[in-house]
């Protein structure tokens, strides 16, 4: 699968990373040797082998160039998700450096899942809907077994597929259907085990496992199944094994990945112009929607819980509805037209004469929040079959006001001192004519448009565009009418098919050339808020 090709998944006792082809010459030295034992399900079926760990595996030996095809076939095949697992990285950083943490030296063993079909439904048909997920678990090397190492993999794995289940399916139906299939769901998870190997089985029967029977198949395994919800089960291992630090490292940089939607993921191809930690102390996050190139897990997963975030209906909900101590609890909902004041409070030694003055006049700076209209999909049948299956998410714009107004005052109280209309990523839809209709009268100093026409679910096979291209960008700076614009949101991935040049043409042959400011990662554009009464 390519859910995790680029996350790492911490605790405090191991990493797991994605099967990489840095990892395949040492895989298959485990695979060729004689003397070792793994704790683990099965891996490639076969009755008869002489070799010990082929035994148990019950695997047949491959060539190294079969072995890099396998590699191949389950980082691609939606059906299998498969994690190798290193010796832990550092705790003190929040990524995992790819070749160092996850070089071969520091390899463990592996742990997969592969999804089937349950077989049949109550009334004896062919269920495809119904799926299971049969987990393989190795500890490669007899130095490295007896260690805990097998059980900390597991409860890693296990928090991965409860955070990812959702995930996991979409991307298993696009494969196999080639599109989003809602009705799929994960009946159970099973494990098939050497009946000889009773240490492995010992192990997922501690991790809540329990036996179909007592008695061995055809190929002489023991079959245990997890029945009980991962969440319930997890909630019971912490409680027995404590916390495990669990924590999703992302490769956030140049060549990384995000998903973007059922069975679609975008490349990253810049690196930010400042680290997340480099950045100074952040007081509100201003989120459009929830999706992974504007709130990766990495941020997400920096970010303290009680951060104050305004974002849209639809990210409030996932932001607080995760597991406990995840939660975000300070997420402030605003949908189209709906507004906030927020209040600037600086410090006192940091206070000027002007706004003390302000102060004892009851005047305070202020900055006033806005949901613009936005629509990632076009109305029509796209529109309606994503409100059903929501694959994308829904996404706002936002007027950010800058001026002064009463402490805790309302609208009313606010006068505006500078204002800055942020496109999101959104269509020109008809819904964005309302802006200038609302405003009218009222000076928009400042546009910050998303551009690039992002194609899903690739640019070489552009089915739908969900944000503006350079002709629907100027469409919206002549509807809007900004005293100027400053593009974003052109670049960072590989899923856009409109390039700058492609808007800078479209400002020039238009005549307003001199009314956009184009700016490189690092650039500053610096301007003055007007002082009201």
């Amino acid at each position: 699968m390519l859910i995790n090709k680029d996350v790492a998944v911490a605790t405090n006792s191991i990493l797991l990373v994605p099967y990489s082809q840095q990892h395949v010459l040492t895989y298959h030295e485990w695979m060729k040797d004689k003397v070792n034992l793994c704790l683990v399900s099965q891996k490639r079926k076969a009755e008869d082998s002489n070799q010990e760990i082929q035994q148990a595996t019950a695997s047949e030996p491959l060539s190294l160039e079969e072995e890099y095809d396998m590699q191949h076939s389950w980082r691609n095949d939606t059906d299998k998700l498969t994690f190798i697992t290193c010796l832990p990285a550092s705790s003190e950083r929040a990524q995992a450096i790819t070749g160092k943490d996850d070089a071969p030296a520091k390899m463990l063993g592996d742990v997969n899942l592969f999804l089937t079909s349950a077989g049949n439904d109550e009334d004896g048909n062919k269920d495809s809907y119904t799926l299971v997920g049969e987990i393989e678990l190795m500890i490669a090397t007899k130095e490295n077994q007896g260690r805990g190492y097998g059980r900390a993999t597991l409860l890693a794995f296990m928090e991965y597929l409860s955070a990812h289940q959702k995930d996991i399916l979409d991307e298993y139906d696009q494969g196999r259907l080639g599109f989003l299939n809602v009705l799929s769901r994960l009946e159970y998870l099973r494990v098939k085990i050497a009946e000889s190997n009773e240490r492995s089985i010992r192990l997922f029967e501690s991790m809540g496992f329990s036996r179909v029977s007592d008695e061995a198949n055809y190929f002489d395994e023991i079959e245990l199944r997890l029945v009980t919800s991962l969440s319930e089960t997890l909630t019971s291992l912490r409680e027995k094994y404590g916390s495990s630090d669990y924590r999703e490292p992302n490769f956030l940089h140049a060549g990384d990945h995000v998903h973007l939607g059922p069975g679609v993921t975008g490349t990253r191809k810049t690196d930010p112009a400042v680290d997340l930690h480099d950045l100074p102390n952040i007081d509100v996050v201003l989120l459009s929607h929830y999706h992974e190139d504007h709130f990766d897990k990495h941020v997400e997963a920096s970010l303290r819980r009680d951060l104050p975030i305004i974002s849209t209906p639809h990210a409030k909900a996932h932001l607080e509805a995760k597991e406990p101590g995840e939660s975000f609890s300070n997420v402030y909902e605003l949908d189209f037209f709906d507004s906030m004041v927020v209040d600037i409070v600086p410090g006192l030694e940091s206070k000027t004469r002007d706004q003390l003055e302000m102060e004892r006049t009851e005047r305070t700076p202020s900055i006033k929040v806005t949901g613009m209209p936005g629509k990632h999909v076009p109305d029509g049948v796209l529109g309606t079959m994503n409100e059903y299956l929501q694959a994308v998410p829904p996404t706002n714009g936002w007027m950010v006001e800058l001026g002064y107004g009463k402490k805790q005052g309302n609208d009313e109280d606010f006068e505006c001192g500078y204002r800055i209309y942020i496109s999101g990523d959104t269509l020109m839809v008809d819904e964005l004519k309302q802006i200038p209709e609302r405003y009218k009268g009222q000076n928009i100093d400042l546009m910050l448009i998303h551009l690039g026409g992002t194609t899903i679910p690739s640019p070489s096979l552009p089915l739908l565009m969900v944000t503006m291209d350079a002709k629907q960008g100027l469409e919206l700076v002549q509807l809007i009418n900004p005293d100027l614009t400053i593009p974003i949101h052109f670049d960072d991935y590989d899923v856009f098919l409109s390039p700058l040049s492609d808007f800078k043409k479209a400002m020039e042959e238009a005549g307003l050339s001199q009314k956009v400011v184009y700016l490189d990662r690092k650039d500053q554009y610096k301007f003055n808020v007007k002082r009201t009464s």
